[in-house]
């Protein structure tokens, strides 16, 4: 019997070229951070929510697994800010987009989506750069399709 309350959302399988493409994108912004920034050390966390099966979303969905939360997540100056991670030429599954984007706008004091190794450098020092998760959830009214291309919702 299934339980109502685990969500396993079905989603089209997205290339593992796309998936590593922002893994190792990530893994560079979070290897410069740590290299600029040692005196902040576990100040920017990643979060992983992926689950290999209805079962093991269920045990991690009851030790607090949430859908939808940012790749990254830093806290500054007492703040949190979420940062999602997209490579560009990368597909996504277009209700997963629309649902970080809604948790980066309501979740932390700021929020953005990201792209590139200079936009990540442009947020954690200044504060400005990455893509508006508002302007993603704009462009995202008129697809109609259920995955999309993140160049498309980007420009």
């Amino acid at each position: 019997m299934k339980n109502p309350n685990i969500q396993i959302e079905e989603r089209p399988k997205l290339r593992a070229k796309s998936a590593n493409l922002e893994h190792k994108l990530q893994a560079k912004c979070v290897t410069w951070f740590g290299q600029q920034f040692p005196e902040r050390r576990g100040q920017l966390v990643a979060y992983f929510a992926e689950t290999m099966n209805e079962r093991d979303g269920g045990i991690k969905t009851a030790l607090g697994l949430q859908p939808n939360i940012s790749d990254l997540l830093l806290v500054n100056g007492g703040e949190l800010w979420g940062i999602e991670m997209k490579h560009s030429g990368t597909d996504h599954v277009t209700s997963h987009i629309s649902g970080q984007a809604k948790w980066l706008l309501s979740v932390p004091k700021r929020g953005f989506f990201c792209d590139n190794f200079e936009d990540f450098k442009s947020i954690i020092t200044t504060g400005t750069g990455g893509i508006d998760p508002q302007l993603v959830l704009d462009r995202l009214k008129n697809i109609k399709t259920s995955s999309v291309a993140w160049n498309s919702v980007r420009e």
